[in-house]
């Protein structure tokens, strides 16, 4: 009874396992397409790596924005928004340094 139960146990965990490495990839890809999409529409140089969607502002300048996958969604919407207000604040000579520093 103890093997079966732990065998019934296994299976389960490997079931909810597999089904959430499924969402995170489906999760992935909606945003890589969502990427594309908004480079294509904006004419953006672009480049992506894992969900980091890198804009080349100019020749020597590039700005990294890091998509999170519980709430890719919500900032798939204002991507193309933030992309067209940085350009703007940057063509009017508007320059970002944006830093994270952790605490402890």
């Amino acid at each position: 009874m103890k093997r079966e139960w732990l065998e019934a146990n296994y299976l389960k965990r490997e079931s909810a396992r597999f089904k959430k490495q499924k969402v995170k990839v489906l999760k992935h890809k909606a945003i890589i397409a969502k990427i594309n999409q908004i480079a294509k529409e904006e004419n953006i140089r672009k480049y992506v790596k894992k969900v980091k969607f890198i804009i080349y502002l100019a020749k020597a300048e590039e700005m990294e924005i890091d998509i999170p996958y519980d709430q890719f969604q919500d900032t798939l919407k204002n991507l193309c928004v933030t992309v067209q207000t940085i350009r703007e604040l940057r063509d009017s000579g508007v320059s970002f340094q944006i830093r994270t520093y952790l605490r402890r």
